[in-house]
C-alpha cells in the first residue's frame, strides 16, 4: 500500500476555486440573500438598438412590463438593469436582471414561466426528453425544439 504525505494531498477541485473568497459579515450576506430570492434574470432577450441609453433602458423596461404581464405578475419591478458593459458590436444580448419587491412575486413569476414552459412542450409533439444516462454533451433534439418556441413565445411578448 502507498502512502502519501499529507503535506502533498490537494482538494477536491470544487474546493479550489479561482474566485477570491467572500468574507461577507452575517448582514450583508442576510441582504444578499434577500435580494437573490427577489431577483429575476432573463437570459436571451434581445437588446434594444437604440443609440442613447436611457431609450435602451425604457426599451428594456417596456420589455420586462410585457413579459411579467403575460407571466400574471400584479407587481412593479423595484430595479431594472442589463448585467455588463454595452457593447454595439456584440452579437449576444446581455442578461437583463430584474429585482422585485418581494420573493413571492418572483415565486409567481417563476411559476408562470414554468407553466409556459409546459404549454409549449404540450403544444407541440416533441420528442421525449433524453434519458439522464446519455451524453449530455450537446443540446438535445427537445432543448433546441424547446428553445426554439420559448424564443417564438418571446418574440410574440415583445410585439404585443
Amino acid at each position: 500500500m502507498k502512502r502519501t504525505n499529507a503535506t502533498n494531498i490537494t482538494p477536491p477541485p470544487a474546493k479550489r476555486s479561482m474566485a477570491p473568497a467572500l468574507d461577507l459579515d452575517p448582514i450583508t450576506a442576510a441582504l444578499a440573500e434577500q435580494e437573490r430570492q427577489r431577483t429575476l434574470v432573463f437570459i436571451g432577450l434581445p437588446e434594444s438598438n437604440a443609440t442613447r441609453p436611457s431609450e435602451r433602458v425604457q426599451d428594456d423596461r417596456e420589455a420586462t412590463t410585457k413579459i411579467l404581464d403575460h407571466l400574471e405578475v400584479e407587481a412593479e419591478p423595484t430595479a431594472i438593469f442589463r448585467v455588463g458593459r454595452f457593447d454595439s458590436q456584440r452579437t449576444t444580448p446581455r442578461p437583463l436582471k430584474v429585482v422585485m419587491p418581494t420573493s413571492a412575486h418572483q415565486h409567481i413569476a417563476l411559476g408562470g414561466w414554468k407553466r409556459e414552459r409546459v404549454r409549449l412542450r404540450s403544444q407541440k409533439n416533441l420528442p421525449e426528453p433524453k434519458e439522464a444516462s446519455e451524453d449530455t454533451s450537446e443540446p438535445s433534439q427537445v432543448d433546441k425544439a424547446i428553445q426554439n418556441e420559448i424564443d417564438k413565445a418571446l418574440l410574440q411578448i415583445q410585439s404585443l
